[in-house]
């Protein structure tokens, strides 16, 4: 994502994260999720998007917290073709990614493991760019 482009700003946890807008396709602010117990860790469940069983991916246990989600909104994306819902405790603005002001994130000090693009600071929290390829690595 090295292009200027819009961003939707998620947050989990105490953790605030953007992923490319042309990602997103659609927000469910009350999902309903069937469960996996037998899942993978941050596999939480799947829900029925546009008449198929999408994937849904606990952002925060993605990305290394501890603590699941216990509820939230779901961001539905499709990346290189794939569907997958993104579990976030809370969906906030939609914003231009700031090319000038991106800060490096140094990859042998990130618990994300270069699942994280970039970040940038917005209104004084730091936001962690999602790396959308990432995202679909891991299905």
């Amino acid at each position: 994502m090295e292009e200027a482009g819009k961003v939707l700003i998620m947050r989990s946890g105490s953790d605030y994260f953007g992923l490319d807008l042309r990602a997103v396709q659609e927000i469910i602010y009350q999902p309903d999720i069937t469960s996996l117990p037998q899942g993978s860790g941050f596999i939480t469940g799947v829900c029925r998007w546009q008449q198929k069983q999408i994937p849904v991916i606990d952002i925060g246990l993605y990305l290394g917290n501890l603590k699941a989600s216990r509820s939230g909104c779901l961001v539905m994306v499709v990346i290189s073709g794939m569907e997958e819902g993104l579990l976030v405790e809370e969906v906030g603005s939609i914003v231009d990614l700031p090319l000038n002001k991106l800060i490096s994130v140094d990859k042998n000090l990130d618990r994300e493991q270069g699942k994280i693009f970039k970040a940038f600071e917005f209104k004084e929290k730091i936001v962690y760019i999602l790396d959308p390829q990432a995202l679909i690595k891991h299905l």
